[in-house]
């Protein structure tokens, strides 16, 4: 399964519907207004569409980095 949305500039975005935190459906999200990441309903990670990686959790202790494998798998979209 897949999930589909646009970010604030207007531009489709494609990623594997899954979070990579606890694989809840990406679909049940939402889009975050401020930057156009795809939030999941479960712990609110953030999801950046172009790459994929996760750009903000909102339970990191401070002084913590975001994982680098924290991330879901993108598809190319083509708008005809």
């Amino acid at each position: 399964p897949i999930v589909l949305w646009r970010d604030l500039l207007g531009n489709a975005r494609c990623l594997a519907d899954k979070c990579p935190h606890r694989s809840a459906p990406l679909s049940l999200g939402k889009i975050n207004g401020e930057n156009g990441t795809l939030e999941c309903i479960y712990h609110g990670w953030q999801l950046d569409g172009a790459s994929g990686m996760v750009m903000h959790i909102p339970a990191l202790l401070d002084g913590k980095g975001i994982p680098s494998n924290a991330r879901s798998r993108t598809y190319p979209v083509c708008e005809q």
